[in-house]
């Protein structure tokens, strides 16, 4: 049989992942001898590429594998795939298992599979090929010919993973995935979470295989280490190893064994997946040993009635204080996942988050804006409560997808875009120059417009000026109350520049000003450039000011503003910068 699974991985950020569901099927379907091809989408498919695939390979089954965040753009591969081929088109996956009357009221969509169903599918092929009954497979839902769904049981859970083969990884373009993840092979040790959190699926999951399995399992060591020795062979090029377990250290005697054999048979660096509860300083210690260089760790919000009531994360702030501690003394990187527009989070709660980062002050910070998943508890409530526009998005970095009670759009976008900086934000905290540091006081400022998320202190990538700056897009004002400058004269430091990337099209000039207002509301012109780095050479690049502030003896507001002018027909807005400003 010609089988053709389907990815779509469309996304706002250029990430390049495995489709570890893809890859293990294409697996058994390739040691039971089928023909495979892929249809692998990073950006939205188009009519004419589906068809050109489709009529190449002409299979005779199509499988996809959809995420939430996809469906919209496998719906659409789908139905382009249904114009030249009367193939069976399955969908399986986390959304049609969540979501599965809705997925087959497609009619382009014949078959769903629910659950882990790699040797169902299998079956299901081998069915299809001898042209024998697959309506009774176990995992398989469809809808009736009057309409209504159809269910089957569900396998009992894989108890031992180990019996499953290699994952085929090379279904992928892998050799370029690599390239492009800088050598990063990403594995999974293991499979199930026990964790019961509301914007989560896993709940549900635990729910569907109740008495059918266990849910947390783990490859053995051996068959683990084996996968891994096996790539290295194929591919030299990898450099690191990324488990994606969504738990990787919750048994304490497999990570013993782990520890000691990966670090005797492997030895290169690695990172995973944990949450505070699973880990202590033992088991740390021992991956630390064994090569662990960065732990990614949920904790969705700095309020613990949030965490506690409204994601169901029982976990205190100073067990995740302690945790951050802990990693920090062993010399392993952390990473924090937040979240931001949760159903019930208010400012206030935001703020909480915020406080909690400054304290941990983790390695990296990846937020996400809260999305309602079908499967989860969240979801439910969104639904009833009218708050979801119905809206699916690609990931979880493009907007919000809520009419929220307690904040704007607006504002739920301007907390994603801070926390995605507050790294920078706490390095130049710890760094300040100067007697008065701009960047270090970046969230005392007001900022004009208030909800802007491109008004952001942000790293800017060039020594010239210390890496560290401001974006702010014209129109902006972001007004600084400074202290008096007690007898002495204050010297403002400043570098200004309009992007590189708006060199080499039509765009707006840049306005660059800088205003002392005193304590009576006077405002005084320091300084005013006006940059055109499209039209004049001389105007690219970085340049520096030194902007004398005057000696009223009292407090005063600075103010750096950013206007953009409309030479000849442009009508691009080309990003301004100021880099690094201090006051000495």
């Amino acid at each position: 049989m010609k089988v053709m699974l389907v990815w779509s991985d469309v996304t706002t950020v250029d990430v390049y992942r495995d489709q570890l569901g893809i890859i293990e099927i294409a697996a058994l379907l390739r040691e039971a001898g089928h023909e495979l091809d892929l249809i692998y989408c990073k950006k939205p498919p188009t009519r004419e590429e589906v068809h050109r695939k489709v009529l190449a390979f002409e299979p005779d089954v199509l499988g996809f594998s959809v995420v939430t965040g996809q469906w919209p753009y496998s719906l659409q591969i789908a139905k382009y795939a249904r114009e030249v081929t009367r193939a069976p088109i399955v969908f399986g996956g986390r959304h049609p298992n969540h979501d599965t009357l809705r997925v087959l009221q497609n009619p382009e969509i014949d078959v769903v599979f629910k659950g882990e169903a790699e040797f169902e599918f299998l079956e299901y092929v081998n069915a299809l090929e001898q042209k024998t009954e697959w309506r009774g497979i176990n995992n398989i839902a469809y809808l009736k010919p009057n309409g209504d769904l159809h269910e089957n049981p569900l396998t009992h859970l894989i108890d031992d993973l180990d019996v499953l083969p290699i994952p085929y990884r090379e279904i992928f373009p892998y050799k370029e995935i690599l390239r492009k993840r800088g050598g990063v092979f990403s594995v999974m040790a293991g499979r199930g979470c026990p964790y019961k959190c509301t914007y989560c699926a896993a709940p549900t999951t635990v729910e569907q295989y109740k008495d059918n399995g266990k849910i947390f399992r783990k490859l053995s060591v051996p068959r683990l280490l084996e996968q891994i020795h096996i790539y290295r062979e194929r591919y030299p090029e990898i450099t690191q190893i990324d488990f994606e377990d969504d738990v990787f250290c919750l048994s304490k005697p497999w990570v013993k064994d782990f520890s000691k054999a990966y670090a005797d048979e492997v030895g290169l660096p690695f990172t995973f997946l944990a949450r505070v509860e699973s880990f202590n300083e033992e088991i740390m210690t021992d991956l630390a040993s064994a090569g662990a260089t960065k732990v990614k760790i949920g904790l969705e919000s700095g309020n613990e009635w949030i965490r506690h009531e409204v994601m169901n994360r029982k976990m205190n702030n100073n067990r995740i204080i302690r945790a951050f501690d802990l990693c920090r003394s062993l010399g392993v990187r952390t990473q924090a996942f937040v979240m931001v527009g949760v159903p019930h989070e208010t400012r206030e709660h935001v703020q909480d988050t915020f406080d909690l980062m400054e304290r941990i002050q983790p390695d990296e910070v990846s937020p996400a804006i809260f999305f309602p998943f079908p499967g989860t508890k969240l979801y439910d409530e969104c639904v009833e409560k009218g708050l979801w526009d119905g809206e699916y998005v690609g990931d979880c970095y493009e907007k919000c997808t809520l009419t929220h009670p307690n904040m704007t759009k607006e504002e739920i976008k301007y907390y994603f875009h801070r926390l995605t900086d507050v790294v920078v934000q706490n390095d130049v905290k710890r760094n300040p120059r100067g007697a008065f540091d701009l960047l270090a006081n970046f969230e005392n400022a007001n900022v004009s417009p208030q909800w802007s998320p491109d008004i952001k202190v942000s790293y800017l990538g060039n020594s010239y000026f210390g890496s560290f700056g401001i974006h702010a897009p014209a129109p902006s004002e972001i007004r600084y109350d400074i202290p008096p400058p007690n007898g002495h004269d204050w010297t403002l430091n400043v570098d200004f520049g309009v992007h590189s990337t708006h060199y080499d099209f039509p765009c707006r000039a840049v306005r660059f000003e800088i205003d002392f207002e005193d304590s009576g509301g006077a405002r005084r012109n320091l300084m005013t450039r006006e940059l055109s780095p499209y039209y004049e050479d001389g105007h690219k690049g970085w340049h520096s000011a030194k902007v004398e502030i005057p000696r009223t003896g009292e407090s005063g507001k600075l103010v750096l503003k950013t206007a953009d002018t409309q030479p000849k027909d442009d009508v691009n807005h080309p990003l301004a910068c100021w880099g690094r400003p201090f006051i000495e």
